[in-house]
């Protein structure tokens, strides 16, 4: 049966070339959709490929970033411990219990112990405090020097001079294999500045990454059959794949970045560059696999091509067999009934199907008129002779000259609804058809005899459309007085779309009214471009006059694009997601998310919200600062409490102790006491020397040394200033 099926049913000659012609036309046919297929599949699979390394790419990136910006933020908060800070604080170098407090060491190192049990990529923490000889960590305290030799391998003098570059806002990164401890693997470290409330540098944290953990979810990231590699600046290794380690060289470097399997992403945040790729292994399976594929595909193809000509030989030559078997029996019984009479029956059948035909064209019919309407509204030739030639075809008539457009947005309407509008709002001499050209937009064109008849529909659509929930909004083009401009006027309802009208509580938007205030392909303000930098210094208020300044721009003219909302909503969510999360938890940016821009009340809303938002953060930020004022007051006091006895005390002395200059110093004892400094501690010193005059026996001389007097001499005279007269005669008063 198969080898009937591939024998030609006929031997002639003419059934041979037609034989002969189908199968060069299906093996062409074949080759062409065989190629096509070859490489629409090699592309779309490579372009796979490319967006699968991208993403994993991307996801290095921001676990990368997410890294250092965890790190930061420990940085950040162990900056601020008050342990640290008192430990800073004070004037010993050394580690002397003796002389120290040992409970503030332990709270040092309960609160390190604390910070890194919240974060799972470091396995510990050391902190250097400037100009102190031991380290301070989550496991212990050791010296400055023990520190140095196990880590760096080096001295005291050295680590200080390769840390000093280390400024607020900048960090190190060492990788693993740069350090080893001692008895401990070897591990990459974050080195970066502790800063205390004033901004400056009083210390250096090292946090000591688990590479281990951070490895595993590196894997877990990109995925199996992915290699990847990770460099920092200047292409120092960072993470490379695991038979790249042993053998690490400038030249296995310069062949890992120069492979094209790799797809490389840099980070500009923390200077790294990533690398992926795929393994050799699964290219050359995923190459093998598609080889074979493709052969057999290809040779089945062919194979099929034999049968698939005879078949359509078959078929094509049917009718001419048919025929010529039907002229045979009508030349042999001409006498019954003409060849003429055959062929006028199939013409008669042929004409009864005509109604059926035209039938079915009728279901067509909308889909033609809407595709010749869209095609005369979006020609520039000149030339809608055919067009208008293919709408009168259609029972359409376009008379005269003066015409105008009308778009709407409506969602929740059905093209049926504005067909009927349209065939309402047509009358002897108004023509108004219906165009869909994309989804929920709609077009109403408007065919008029007069300018008056145009007034007057305009003014009639306008009041159905305003009245009509379903419509969100719709524009007005401007009115042509020819029909070959009715492309303008159609663009310029479609380009009235994308503004919104501070104006009025209309939907409607006449590009004559935006014409009139030259919003007209207005760009986009540029007063939010220091946005970032405004949030970065927590200027809050310099944000909110920024944002006020680009929605007056915008109102300006009474019009705005739609545009320039969603850009401002973007601008203030990127902006406050930047923020410390303690910001960021006091936020609720649901409002902001949410909201609509397509709404009618989008700018009014917006505006607002973006006040409420800047205001809160405003708040919150002098809060924080106040706390931290208030804070730094007590502690200056209470110091000067404390040290107000000591003959040493001097404003240069005091200042040292805090990190100020004397004149910051000055300025802060003035503010705090409404005094100077001297005339502070004079007012202290004698203060407690009348105490001592009035509750004890002891002599003149031994008080003023007390009170920090070197002799008594000095004592008497600052003691009369003050009191109006010597301590022998306030002592007899106060006995008397």
């Amino acid at each position: 049966m198969m080898r009937n099926f591939f024998k030609p049913a006929f031997t002639t000659s003419m059934y041979k070339k037609m034989f002969l012609r189908h199968f060069l036309q299906l093996f062409l046919i074949f080759v062409t959709l065989f190629l096509i297929g070859v490489c629409t599949f090699s592309y779309q699979s490579h372009q796979h490929k490319k967006e699968l390394l991208r993403q994993s790419a991307d996801s290095l990136s921001d676990f990368s970033e997410g890294l250092l910006r965890e790190c930061q933020t420990i940085a950040f908060n162990v900056g601020r411990l008050d342990p640290l800070l008192a430990i800073s604080a004070s004037g010993n170098p050394y580690l002397n219990f003796s002389q120290t407090d040992s409970t503030i060491f332990f709270n040092a190192q309960h609160d390190l112990i604390s910070h890194k049990a919240l974060n799972r990529h470091i396995s510990s923490m050391s902190v250097y405090l400037t100009e102190k000889e031991y380290i301070i960590s989550d496991h212990g305290t050791i010296t400055l020097e023990s520190f140095c030799q196990s880590v760096f391998n080096t001295d005291s003098d050295t680590f200080a001079d390769y840390l000093r570059p280390l400024t607020p806002g900048y960090y190190l990164f060492l990788p693993q294999g740069a350090i080893a401890e001692t008895n401990t693997p070897l591990q990459s470290v974050y080195i970066l500045p502790l800063i205390n409330s004033n901004g400056s540098r009083y210390g250096t944290l090292f946090l000591f990454l688990d590479d281990a953990q951070i490895l595993k979810e590196l894997d877990a990231l990109v995925g199996e059959n992915i290699e990847y590699f990770i460099l920092g600046e200047n292409h120092s290794p960072l993470f490379l794949p695991p038979e790249e380690k042993a053998s690490l060289s400038a030249a296995t470097l310069a062949r890992l970045t120069s492979d094209n399997r790799y797809l490389s992403a840099a980070d500009t945040h923390s200077g790294w560059t990533h690398y992926v790729g795929y393994s050799k292994d699964f290219l050359q399976k995923q190459l093998w696999l598609c080889l074979l594929l493709f052969t057999v595909i290809f040779l089945v193809g062919v194979c099929l091509q034999i049968p698939l000509a005879n078949a359509i030989c078959k078929k094509n030559y049917a009718p001419i067999r048919e025929l010529s078997s039907m002229i045979t029996d009508t030349a042999s019984a001409a006498a019954h009934e003409p060849e003429y009479e055959t062929l006028k029956s199939t013409v008669s059948a042929i004409l009864e199907n005509k109604a059926l035909l035209e039938q079915q064209l009728s279901l067509y019919k909308p889909v033609l008129i809407n595709s010749f309407l869209l095609e005369l509204l979006s020609s520039n030739n000149g030339d809608d002779a055919q067009v208008l030639r293919g709408l009168s075809s259609l029972g359409v008539r376009i008379p005269f000259s003066i015409c105008f457009c009308v778009a709407l947005i409506a969602p929740t309407l059905t093209h049926g609804y504005w067909y009927q509008l349209a065939k309402s709002q047509t009358t002897e001499s108004v023509v108004c058809l219906y165009l869909s050209c994309r989804k929920h937009v709609g077009v109403l064109f408007f065919n008029c005899a007069d300018k008056q008849q145009a007034l007057l529909s305009q003014k009639a659509v306008s009041d159905i459309l305003e009245q009509d929930e379903g419509v969100c909004s719709y524009g007005i083009g401007s009115m042509s007085e020819d029909l070959k401009y009715a492309p303008i006027s159609y663009s310029q309802a479609i380009c009235t779309l994308d503004y919104f009208s501070l104006q009025t509580e209309e939907k409607a938007i006449s590009f004559d009214a935006l014409f009139a205030a030259q919003v007209l392909n207005l760009p986009t303000p540029e007063t939010l471009k220091s946005l970032d930098a405004s949030f970065s210094a927590f200027r809050f208020q310099t944000a909110k006059e920024n944002f006020s300044e680009y929605f007056r721009l915008i109102s300006k003219s009474g019009y705005g694009k739609k545009e320039h909302l969603t850009y401002a909503q973007k601008q203030l969510l990127i902006a406050a997601s930047k923020l410390p999360q303690e910001y960021q938890s006091a936020l609720d940016t649901e409002a902001l998310r949410a909201l609509n821009t397509d709404a009618r009340d989008a700018f009014a809303t917006l505006s607002e919200l973006c006040a409420q938002t800047l205001d809160k953060l405003t708040t919150l930020f002098e809060q924080s600062s106040e706390e931290q004022s208030k804070h730094a007051s007590r502690r200056i006091l209470e110091w000067l409490d404390e040290h107000l006895c000591d003959e040493n005390l001097s404003l240069s002395y005091f200042a040292e102790a805090f990190s100020l200059s004397e004149s910051q110093m000055s300025r802060k004892i003035k503010a705090l006491t409404g005094e100077n400094f001297l005339s502070y501690v004079n007012q202290k010193r004698i203060e407690h020397a009348c105490t001592l005059l009035t509750t004890t026996d002891l002599p003149v001389l031994q008080i003023a040394n007390s009170c920090g007097y070197e002799n008594d001499i000095t004592f008497r005279r600052i003691f009369k200033k003050y009191i109006g007269v010597t301590p022998g005669e306030y002592r007899r008063h106060q006995m008397n």
